[in-house]
C-alpha cells in the first residue's frame, strides 16, 4: 500500500469490523491517528484514518473511502 498523509475514510455498517482493523489499516497507510465515530462536520485532519458508520457522500471529504460491508476477520 501506498504510504499517505492525506486522510482515509473507513465507512460501513457496524459490526464489521473497522474499529478491530483501525489500527492495522493506520500502520499500512503510514497515518498517525485514528478518529472513531467521524459525524463529517468538519474535515477531517491530515494523517487520520476516520471510522464512520455514515455512507458517502461527505460534505467535507473527498479522497479515499473504503467500504466494510461483510464482517473480516
Amino acid at each position: 500500500m501506498t504510504k499517505t498523509n492525506a486522510p482515509i475514510v473507513v465507512h460501513g455498517p457496524p459490526g464489521t469490523g473497522k474499529t478491530f482493523h483501525a489500527d492495522r489499516l493506520r500502520k499500512e497507510y503510514g497515518l498517525t491517528s485514528i478518529i472513531e465515530e467521524w459525524n463529517d462536520q468538519a474535515p477531517p485532519p491530515a494523517g487520520a484514518l476516520v471510522i464512520t458508520n455514515l455512507a458517502p457522500p461527505y460534505k467535507h471529504f473527498d479522497g479515499t473511502c473504503l467500504h466494510f460491508d461483510k464482517v473480516w476477520t
